[in-house]
């Protein structure tokens, strides 16, 4: 059982734990679980506007979020413990030979050195009130959100981004910011799910990124091409099913659920209805997990272990106008399902996926993506070899259907184990409807590691 809580003086032991064993070589870790300890302690009781809160799993803590207008929150802790950590680097001097470290002690010392420039008045440790971003207006900063190893790919991390997201909006800022260490590609890739950008200077990327609050929403990758095409969605959108048959993907099943919670599309318009092929390695315990942070999903028993039993199960269960199927091998984009809604409203076809982007965790895995999406491997597949037009295609991965296209085609053929896709599409297609693969918004697949 999950849950989100406020932040207590008696849990810093815990978030400092959770700090080192997530961040294992950040500046603070290296310092010393006392030293987090302490850092934490200053943004707890420190003369900020913000939120302290940690998320518990069965009543342990196993993450936790710093987030809000924070003032001096780097300063105001050197300040507060300047002997504590010159004592703790005095005996540990080997730290100053990484460039890391060196870049942290740099930036302490610009904040340190700005403070005592700081205008006669303010209150010692305390830095201005706003945190202004670009055209001046304040912003919502994300100080510190980790989730422990032990508990990642849960959405535990997502959940308190909704609910700093939450907070932002109720206090009338109009963006969000925070800082992640550019070579923490994961951490960058998570929060450009979410919907983040990067700002880049003139000197390149150096951490920084922001979520605009007002309606659109920037990003790098295949988030920033969400925002830069966006379509106009009505007061009313449709209501969307993602269906996701699923069998022992409890490697990757979090991420491609996680990639369905990230969407852009409103999410009291939208479903997930994962039915489970009755998986034997921890799949339905991670759904399940995740469905009691998150009211829109729904697990099914699919007796049958295949996919097209599992189809026909949660089409059946479905209340979506527009049927979306996403398997649990895969991550979607943040603004695929809103683009394959838009695509349909506009008539431009009755069946919508975009074209496949193949990625591998190996050597052996990624020559076997690359060959997934070249001519020579696959032949004129055009949803795996187009990327760059919109392409009326024979079939298309990780479809999305109207309900009218659906009730009129059927159900899945359950006697194809394989290729039941192929068939459908094919079935639609002799009904004289088209099916579609739109440009740039990729889904990702997974090849084998091994």
């Amino acid at each position: 059982m999950s849950a989100i809580r406020s932040l207590e003086r008696e849990d810093l032991d815990a978030v400092a734990r959770i700090h080192c064993s997530a961040f294992p070589r950040s500046a603070l870790t290296r310092l010393g679980r006392e030293a987090v300890r302490r850092y934490y302690l200053w943004q707890l009781v420190g003369p900020h506007e913000a939120m302290a809160v940690g998320v518990t799993v069965e009543g342990r803590l196993a993450g936790f979020c710093f987030a809000g207008v924070f003032r001096g929150a780097l300063s105001g802790f050197l300040r507060a413990n300047w002997g504590f950590l010159a004592r703790r680097l005095a005996v540990r001097p080997w730290l100053l030979t990484d460039p890391m470290f060196r870049g942290r002690v740099r930036a302490g010392g610009r904040s340190l050195s700005s403070l005592r420039r700081s205008e006669p008045g303010r209150p010692a440790g305390v830095a201005p009130a706003g945190n202004a971003v670009a055209g001046g207006e304040t912003s919502f900063g994300v100080l510190a959100i980790a989730v422990h190893p032990d508990y990642q790919g849960r959405g535990l991390g997502k959940a308190m981004m909704d609910l700093a997201e939450t907070r932002a909006r109720a206090g009338g800022y109009q963006a969000m910011h925070l800082s992640v260490d550019p070579s923490n590609v994961q951490a960058a890739r998570f929060y450009e799910m979410l919907g983040w950008a990067r700002l880049t200077g003139a000197g390149g990327w150096n951490g920084k990124m922001q979520r605009e609050l007002d309606g659109s929403e920037t990003g790098g990758g295949q988030a920033g091409e969400a925002a830069g095409r966006s379509e106009p969605m009505g007061c009313d959108p449709p209501m969307v099913s993602v269906l996701m048959p699923v069998r022992n993907e409890a490697g990757f099943i979090a991420r491609s659920l996680g990639a369905v919670l990230a969407q852009d599309y409103p999410m009291d318009r939208l479903e997930v209805i994962v039915a489970d092929g009755m998986s034997t390695d921890g799949t339905r315990e991670t759904v399940r997990e995740l469905g009691r942070l998150h009211g829109n999903i729904a697990l099914l028993d699919n007796p049958g272990r295949i996919v097209a039993t599992g189809l026909n199960l949660a089409t059946r269960q479905a209340r979506g106008e527009i049927l979306v199927r996403v398997d649990g091998h895969c991550e979607i984009a943040p603004h695929y399902v809103r683009r394959c809604v838009a695509h349909l409203a506009a008539g431009r076809a009755d069946g919508v996926g975009g074209p496949v982007r193949t990625v591998g965790d190996s050597p052996r895995a990624e020559t076997i993506a690359l060959a997934m999406a070249s001519v020579f491997g696959v032949g004129g597949s055009a949803f795996r070899t187009t990327s760059g037009e919109t392409t009326y295609a024979d079939t298309i991965p990780f479809p999305a259907y109207t309900r009218e296209i659906v009730t009129r085609a059927g159900l899945y053929d359950e006697e194809l184990v394989r290729n039941q896709d192929d068939e459908y599409n094919y079935r639609i297609r002799k009904m004289g409807e088209d099916c579609c693969s739109p440009p740039t918004w990729a889904p990702r697949t997974t090849a084998a590691k091994r």
